[in-house]
């Protein structure tokens, strides 16, 4: 028993920290986080809906989906980072009520960061009170809570795998003679946290890539002593390192890969990239809390463990100016284009398809909690007593710049000054903590546990400023009257638009009515052209939304102009808008709660023929269809074309009566198949090569770590 105790303590006390990061949540366990500044969330917007046609995919047809037909008219699924399709740990969420597995997610992804931090820590030769510092900055940090408010939950899986790749890199190579093979596995254990880190969200993996390499050079410039072969011995573990990263990440990558080019992510400008950078004004948030602030604009991570940082300089503690180094370029990066550095790094493979630069904070915030760790090491330990000097006026200096920049702010501001009022407190409480803990009257212990309740203070404090929550039937029924009546007027296979978001994705997910529009950060160019084409789309540049919102504000007219025919081609029956439309084709059919509700009469089923492959005005219905996540079939009399009102895509085959058939591309978007005189069975089936052979690669992959984990 208390060897099981032994084993289970620190993830217990990181469990219980994670709880209290997320202490809004513990009143309705299944409802929806919410940042409590707005009322979207990408969970909501897109990893319920995901989830939910995952499930429903299973459950009815007994497929894996490889295609998402839920918005855009389709897109593959398989290919989608937010799908969650291959980080096995999100195929829990599927199966409980409302958010209940999504915040469960959120919580042991926390515990997995901090722990991962702390032995991040504890292996570059902290104590177990420092380590549990660097854990408790980073799982606590107001950045990743505010992520969470965002419902950013492939960046805040992603992150909670950063310091495990490190820890693992760590072991695999600092220099050593003793069993080689062990620090090969560490190796294969490094590209494999990588890997994880990939699936949950392609993005993070680059950033911690570049983290990963700078650490690597560290740890191995470190190294007192190498001996023979070492080098030959790092080529190697690095060799593995890199081949266990993509084979793990192949799933994903190789799908992915093909698809980003079909994208308009493909041709982000500079200025897309760094749409997102954080001002050099926002910095002042390193002291002063932004309660209740927006995630991507967050940068306090605790005055408490800024305090511990400057005792980790002052006492030139082992590795403090390592981690200082990585904490000021994150915070550089996180300026975006405001500096060089951001414009030259974004011209690397991976790097320019990145778009938020303030999210390198988190890396910063990484560095800052082993900074910190090391710190509170230093001031429990000798290493303080050669510095006492140095360490008494550094906090003395520390408190009092947080003193006056907190009166300065509070007097300025005024109203809602509560973020500057805590920076002037927590530095008179760090600098009255730093300074008594120079003293040794009162045992290290008692000190360690007074910055430990300091730390936990303030991030709870800020933390809880950040969340709402949202029960599960407000959020997943919002505008559920109007879905319920569009439902009861749609035909099998039609589909709705809405040019003012007026059907969130959640709520027409869970009511079955499949989009034309939708949010996502990878659309198809060839549908996204097309769409600009039907309701009158400007070319305004990348945008995560169709149709782009100019204003921000979805129900701000933005002029759309609906040709019907040509929406009609992708099945759309029904338009529904928070402002009235004016277009030929269009038929109003109600308006009730600032909802205008159009049919459009000239719309067209799912699979029709046509005499040619030239959009045609005259065509006809085919005799039957049936559709299904990855196979669509159509019966029809040529001849002829039939077209199905389905989005072309790479991995689609076609079949007429099993014989392959050539795919054909119908108004630069649309799929058809000619047929000849008589009828016929055509078939289309997704089958995409990139996603079979990087499920294969991924599965050999682990059963290929596992296998030599396992061998003594």
């Amino acid at each position: 028993m208390s060897r099981l105790w032994v084993r289970l303590r620190w993830p217990l006390v990181f469990l219980g920290l994670a709880l209290v990061w997320l202490l809004p949540l513990m009143a309705r366990p299944d409802g929806f986080p919410l940042w409590v500044g707005g009322g979207y969330s990408d969970l909501l917007v897109s990893h319920w809906p995901n989830a939910h046609w995952l499930r429903r995919s299973l459950v009815e047809w007994g497929q894996i989906p490889l295609w998402n037909p839920q918005i855009l008219s389709g897109a593959p699924f398989a290919s989608d980072p937010l799908s969650g399709l291959w980080y096995p740990p999100v195929w829990l969420a599927p199966w409980l009520p409302g958010a209940l597995g999504f915040n469960l997610l959120f919580l042991i992804h926390l515990a997995w960061a901090g722990l991962g931090a702390a032995r991040l820590a504890r292996d570059g030769g902290v104590g177990w009170a420092g380590a549990a510092v660097a854990g408790i900055v980073y799982s606590g940090t107001p950045k990743l809570i505010g992520h969470i408010g965002l419902g950013h939950l492939g960046l805040v899986c992603a992150a909670s795998w950063t310091p495990w790749v490190l820890v693992a890199a760590r072991r695999a190579l600092e220099p050593a003679v003793d069993d080689p093979r062990s620090r090969r596995k560490a190796a294969a254990l490094a590209g494999a946290a990588l890997g994880a880190a990939f699936l949950a969200d392609p993005r993070w993996a680059a950033p911690t890539g570049l983290l990963l390499l700078v650490y690597a050079a560290f740890v191995m410039m470190r190294a007192p002593a190498r001996p023979a072969g070492w080098g030959r011995q790092v080529s190697g573990r690095l060799l593995i390192l890199g081949l266990s990263a993509a084979g793990i990440a192949a799933a994903l990558a190789l799908p992915l890969l093909s698809m980003v080019p079909l994208t308009t992510r493909a041709v982000l400008t500079g200025a897309d990239r760094a749409a997102l950078s954080l001002s050099p004004a926002a910095l002042l948030g390193l002291l002063v809390p932004d309660l209740g602030g927006w995630a991507e604009r967050l940068a306090f991570a605790g005055v408490g463990a800024l305090f511990l940082a400057v005792a980790a300089l002052l006492t030139r503690a082992r590795g403090a100016w390592f981690w200082a180094g990585v904490v000021l370029v994150g915070w550089v990066l996180a300026l975006g284009d405001h500096t060089p550095l951001y414009t030259l790094l974004a011209r690397l493979p991976g790097f320019d398809l990145l778009r938020v630069p303030a999210r390198f904070l988190l890396i910063s915030v990484l560095a800052l909690a082993c900074l910190a760790g090391l710190g509170l090491d230093a001031l429990l330990s000798g290493l303080a007593d050669r510095h006492q000097v140095a360490l008494r006026l550094g906090f003395v200096a520390a408190g009092g710049v947080c003193l006056l920049l907190g009166l300065a702010g509070a007097s300025i501001v005024g109203r809602d000054a509560a973020g500057f009022w805590g920076t002037a407190v927590l530095g008179v409480l760090a600098a009255g903590v730093g300074w008594a803990s120079l003293s040794r009257r009162v045992s290290a212990r008692m000190w360690s546990a007074a910055w430990l309740l300091l730390v936990v203070g303030e991030l709870a404090w800020v933390d809880s400023s950040l969340l709402t929550v949202r029960s599960a039937s407000e959020s997943l029924g919002a505008r559920g009257a109007l879905i319920r009546s569009m439902v009861a007027s749609l035909e099998p296979g039609q589909r709705a638009f809405s040019p003012s978001y007026s059907l969130p994705q959640q709520a027409a997910s869970a009511a079955g009515v499949e989009l034309a529009d939708g949010v996502n950060p990878l659309q198809l160019t060839a549908y996204v052209q097309a769409m600009r084409q039907a309701v009158g789309i400007e070319d305004t540049g990348y945008s995560v939304t169709l149709a782009p919102f100019p204003s921000g504000d979805p129900a701000v007219s933005w002029g759309a102009e609906i040709d019907a025919e040509r929406l009609g081609r992708f099945s759309v029956a029904l338009v529904a808008a928070e402002y009235p439309l004016s277009s030929p084709g269009l038929e109003e059919v109600s308006e009730d709660e600032g909802v205008w509700v159009y049919r459009n009469l000239r719309v067209r089923p799912r699979a029709w023929l046509q005499d040619t492959e030239e959009v045609a005005s005259t065509w006809s219905r085919v005799d039957a269809w049936e559709w299904s996540p990855n196979r669509i079939q159509a019966t029809a009399r040529g001849p002829g074309v039939v077209v199905f009102s389905e989005v072309v895509f790479p991995g689609w085959q076609a079949t007429v009566d099993g014989e392959p058939a050539p795919l054909l591309v119908i108004d630069g978007v649309l799929r058809g198949v000619r047929i000849d005189s008589g009828a016929h069975i055509v078939i289309l089936a997704f089958r995409p090569l990139p996603v079979f052979v990087g499920a294969a690669w991924s599965l050999l992959t682990v059963l290929a770590i596992l296998v030599w984990r396992m061998r003594a």
